[in-house]
């Protein structure tokens, strides 16, 4: 509300029946455009659209705008967010805008599909004669091997170009969805403006997209996908590049030295999960000064080559510590090279906690074999490297049976997407990256590297409340064999970037 020029959006997943989602776009968007000349700039990760095309395709439907995020059809609009916990969440989020915000008018639209909602949000800017939203789709190949490269950076940047500029970043695409947990910061000074110039070079490479245009025709320019469908996730006019390979050039992986900046007296904004009962999250807000902090800013460019500079600085902070290693994931594959690094700390006396979700809790599930064949042989090699992992209730060592919990017990645990590692109690990493393959071929990336106690004290927190809140501790590598699925077809062109063999269920 407070942004006076610009506010830039970069996300890579767009959840139409979120209400905050809703509201932010429909709502409190348009309202800022407005009152004041402010331009708003949106970048979303097309292959998620795509997919949801996809999955109309194959199940015969004629319109995006009747089809759920999850492929199925909703035949009753009025069944959006009917459900007690969707419900709890709505009120909540309501109860806690702050003052001077816009009604909650638009948002109660009901919209079940991305395209459907990017179609809404063109509509009001077209209401305003300068048109001020300007929405483009990320569309990338590797420059060798010309696969895509899916853009998993997600911030938002309010004046980034200004003195006084600011950025909101982290796992989130907006905010924590209902049913999950994450971390995200706010940032200002040089780091924002830095966050500022990546937007700029990603918004700057693609060309204008306009949603509103339908046709017959979804045109990936290098491999034709032609659907029955009256929707498209960009005007014929405007197509997407061919390749990315003129933009690859500029955007050759860099070293840790070359992107790295440092930023002092800094205000952090990071969320804490509370009313587990509901398995739901809602921002708290911890604000202070630390003078002796420094921030560095890394953006990771995924290639063929696999280099993964943010992992190269993880490692590289893992090998220093002397006490603690602190590390929760969202999505993970554990790969050797961290695996051995690992060991190689408890080795030397470190104390090396982790916190993975498991197929209970995460929304990929086809990832969940290689992962836990990856913490099978951790615990071989490093046993006592302290394992945590969401689970069920029923499964968590402090359960006591359904007249003894809030909650039943086989409740869907929360999503713990948040993504930070804690080294020694003082030196962090929080961003939108993930340990996994994927983040060195396939994902760009955005990462900050954080040098303060009080930062590190907060992710601690954060990392101990939830494993007494959603996991259980496996201290045998055979613990996870009840976690590690034998998988289907759908898992297997997943992976397998895990190859060593191991026990399944």
């Amino acid at each position: 509300m407070a942004a006076e020029s610009t506010i830039d959006i970069c996300l890579c997943y767009i959840f139409a029946r979120d209400p905050f989602v809703r509201y932010l776009l429909l709502d409190v968007l348009p309202f800022i455009v407005q009152q004041k000349s402010v331009r708003v700039r949106i970048l979303i990760e097309q292959m998620v659209l795509e997919g949801e095309a996809i999955k109309m395709f194959f199940q015969g439907m004629q319109s995006m705008d009747t089809m759920t995020e999850g492929g199925r059809v909703d035949s009753s609009a009025a069944n959006n967010n009917k459900s007690k916990k969707d419900a709890d969440w709505l009120n909540s989020f309501r109860s806690k805008l702050p003052p001077n915000c816009p009604p909650f008018i638009k948002a109660e639209k009901a919209i079940h599909s991305s395209v459907g909602l990017i179609r809404e949000v063109m509509k009001e800017s077209s209401k305003y004669p300068h048109n001020p939203i300007h929405i483009k789709y990320w569309f990338a190949r590797d420059k060798n091997s010309k696969y895509r490269i899916k853009s998993h950076v997600k911030c938002h940047v309010f004046d980034g170009n200004r003195a006084r500029g600011m950025a909101v970043a982290g796992g989130s695409n907006f905010a924590p969805r209902c049913g999950s947990t994450d971390c995200d910061f706010l940032i200002g000074g040089r780091i924002a403006n830095m966050y500022q110039q990546l937007f700029d070079k990603m918004f700057d490479s693609m060309a204008f997209l306009n949603p509103l245009n339908k046709s017959s025709k979804l045109d990936d320019s290098s491999s034709s996908v032609t659907t029955s469908t009256s929707s498209t996730l960009y005007s014929s006019n405007h197509s997407c590049p061919s390749s990315m390979m003129e933009v690859q050039d500029d955007f050759t992986p860099a070293t840790a030295e070359s992107r790295t900046r440092e930023e002092q007296h800094l205000l952090f904004d990071l969320p804490s999960p509370v009313n587990n009962d509901k398995n739901t999250s809602k921002m708290t807000k911890i604000e202070w000064t630390d003078p002796s902090c420094k921030v560095s800013f890394l953006n990771s460019v995924p290639s063929s080559n696999g280099e993964d500079s943010i992992l190269r600085c993880i490692l590289g902070a893992i090998k220093t510590a002397e006490k603690s290693i602190t590390m929760c994931m969202g999505h993970s594959n554990v790969p050797a090279v961290m695996r051995d690094t690992l060991a190689e700390a408890s080795y030397r006396g470190v104390k090396v906690s982790l916190l993975m979700n498991s197929f209970y809790s995460c929304d990929l599930r086809n990832g969940q074999r290689d992962l836990f064949r990856s913490l099978m042989k951790l615990l071989e090699i490093a046993p006592s490297i302290e394992l945590w992992v969401v689970t069920i209730p029923s499964r968590r060592g402090d359960y006591q049976g359904p007249l003894d919990s809030l909650v039943a017990p086989n409740e869907a645990p929360a999503f713990l997407h948040s993504k930070y590692v804690v080294v020694d109690s003082k030196w962090s990493a929080v961003g939108s990256w993930n340990l996994w393959t994927r983040a060195a071929f396939y994902e760009m990336e955005a990462e900050i590297f954080i040098h303060s106690t009080l930062v590190a004290a907060s992710l601690e927190e954060k990392f101990d409340r939830e494993k007494r809140q959603f996991a259980t501790i496996l201290q045998r590598p055979e613990d996870c064999i009840h976690y590690n699925p034998t998988g289907c077809s759908i898992c297997h062109q997943f992976g397998p970037f895990f190859l060593d063999e191991g026990p399944t269920v």
